[in-house]
Order: structure tokens, then sequence, then C-alpha cells
């Protein structure tokens, strides 16, 4: 039975992505990026509504929604990208690996849109990628990051590379710090499995008082790192990581 109620809630989300996207791209062209990227928020409300996933968003008083914001997170599971959506609900734009700009139309959109490609098997690529990225936050865009690179494998927040860090140092803009708690738990890791079982439940998306440009200005981008991983790894205590890494 649980089975079948898994299966039923990975048909569901593959029905429903394509529409959300093909509006997305409609938007796109009769009123500009911002719409659709209002669609992509509308598609993360309605898809954790639906899966039954609880987001508990804390201290949403320090939430800048004004851009340009750098928004950095802790990377839990897949689902994280909705759940941002959901407690976030600001104009943002999103990195994603260089292949998905090759895919037909999606990627033509992803452009437009304003997302940003990320070769992360050519540090020299990744690098001008960064570069890139700051011009875009200092025209204005808000951007989210994962500086652990990939989400993590066993519930544990991984180091956090220096990408993110360099971002901020060449943008000069305010970095709103997130933590997200439990999200592991809904979508753990299996490996072996061709599809992984999703668990509903709830999440935690705890919004850090930022840092303005004057508080890291001085900072190198290793100094600047730690300091975001610390702010982040904070809430997360050993108990939430060994729960995340018990479930089978």
């Amino acid at each position: 039975m649980a089975y079948i109620k898994n299966l039923s809630l990975w048909a569901f989300f593959f029905l429903v992505t394509p529409v959300f996207v093909l509006t997305a791209l409609l938007a796109l062209l009769i009123r500009g990026a911002d719409a659709a990227h209002s669609v992509h928020l509308s598609w993360c409300r309605f898809l954790v509504k639906s899966v039954g996933i609880r987001v508990h968003t804390i201290q949403s008083e320090n939430l800048l929604t004004e851009p340009p914001v750098i928004y950095v997170s802790n990377h839990q599971s897949l689902l994280d990208i909705i759940i941002l959506g959901a407690a976030l609900g600001t104009q943002y734009r999103w990195t994603a690996r260089a292949g998905l700009f090759r895919i037909p139309l999606l990627g033509w959109g992803m452009r437009r849109t304003g997302y940003i490609a990320i070769n992360r098997g050519h540090s020299a690529e990744a690098r001008s990628a960064y570069y890139q990225v700051a011009r875009g936050i200092q025209a204005g865009a808000s951007i989210i990051l994962f500086p652990e690179g990939t989400r993590t494998r066993n519930g544990r927040m991984q180091t956090f590379k220096n990408g993110a860090a360099l971002i901020a140092l060449n943008a000069g803009v305010p970095i709103q710090p997130i933590t997200i708690r439990g999200a592991y738990n809904l979508l753990p890791v299996q490996p072996g499995q061709w599809m992984q079982r999703y668990y509903p439940g709830a999440v935690e998306v705890i919004i850090h008082p930022p840092l303005m440009p004057a508080d890291y200005a001085n900072l190198k981008a290793t100094d600047l790192s730690a300091t975001l991983a610390r702010t982040i790894r904070r809430p997360l205590t050993d108990d939430d990581e060994v729960e995340s890494q018990s479930i089978e």
C-alpha cells in the first residue's frame, strides 16, 4: 500500500510540473521574467500543500524581500527548491547545472528568466560563472545559493565551498543565511532504489539576520564561508542529524 501511495505521489509530481513549466514559459513571453518566477512560486506552494509538507518559517521578520539579496542555505534534499519557494515567496533566481540549459525550450526559458548555468566539472568555467552571477546580482537580481554544492547524502551538513562567498565579495550586497531543518527526513537518500520513498511531514525554514556588506567586506572567502556555515549549522543539533541518518 505504501508503495502504491508513493508511486502516486511521484506520478502526480511529474504530471503537474509540466503544466506549471508551460505556464511559466507563457508568462515569460507575455509579462517577463518576474511573472515567470511568480509561476514558479505558485508551483512550490501548490506542491508542498498537495504532498503534505508543512513548512514553518521561523524568524520571518529577518527576511529581506527587496533585491538584490544573496540567500545562502544548507542543502538537505531534492525538496529544498519547493520548500524555499514556499517559505520565501520573493523574487530570486537560481544557479543550475549547465546541462539543464541544453534541454530544448526549458533551457531557453531558464536563460530568459535569469537563471545562471554553472559547469561544476571545470573550475575555470565555474569561476567565470561566479563573476557572471555577481554581475547579475549587482544589476538587481536576488539569488539562492547552496554552498555545499550538492545535497547531503547522510543528513549531515557538508563542508561549505567558497563559491558563494566569492560571489558575495564580488557583488557586495546583503547575505541572508537560511537553515532548512527536517527536509532530509522527508526524502532521505536511498541508494539502490529506482524510486525514492517520500515521507510527508514538517520542515522548518529558519531565517537568520542578514550580513550587510560592511559586515563581511574585509573577510577572506574562506572566513566568510566559515562564518556562514557556523550560522546555518547552529540550529542543526546533533540529535537532528542523528535522527536524519536513522531513517531506513
